[in-house]
C-alpha cells in the first residue's frame, strides 16, 4: 500500500536529494519515537513510510547516488530488524545532518 500518494505525482523527484534525505530522516526518527513508547504497530508504519521514501529516491537516482541509497536501505532494514537503541540513534544522527543542511540552505537569504 502506498502511503505517500501525493509524492508519487512527481513532487518527490523534484526535491533535492538533501531534502529527500531530511524527509526520510523524519520517518526514521518517528520509528525511534514509537519504539520508545512501546508502540510496535506505529513503529512498523513509520518504518514502512521510510522505506517507501527511500525507494522513491532510488527511482530517480543514478550512479553513485543509487548505489549509496541501496546501501542505506540495506542498513536501515538491518538495524530495524536487529533494533538497538544506540545504533538507531546513530542512524537518526546521520539523517539529522541532512535536515540541518537543508534548513540552513532553504532559510538562507537570496543572493542579491
Amino acid at each position: 500500500m502506498i502511503q505517500h500518494k501525493s509524492l508519487f505525482d512527481g513532487r518527490w523527484a523534484k526535491m533535492t536529494l538533501m531534502e529527500q534525505m531530511a524527509n526520510i530522516g523524519s520517518e526514521i526518527d518517528r520509528v525511534r519515537s514509537w519504539k520508545r513508547k512501546g508502540d510496535s504497530a506505529q513503529s512498523d508504519r513509520a518504518f514502512d513510510r521510510a522505506i517507501e521514501l527511500l525507494d522513491m529516491s532510488k527511482m530517480s537516482a543514478q550512479g553513485a547516488a543509487l548505489k549509496e541509497l541501496c546501501r542505506l536501505k540495506e542498513n536501515v532494514c538491518y538495524h530495524y530488524l536487529n533494533y538497538d537503541e544506540t545504533e538507531w540513534n546513530r542512524l537518526c544522527k546521520y539523517f539529522d545532518f541532512f535536515a540541518i543542511a537543508w534548513r540552513m540552505k532553504s532559510h538562507r537569504p537570496n543572493d542579491v
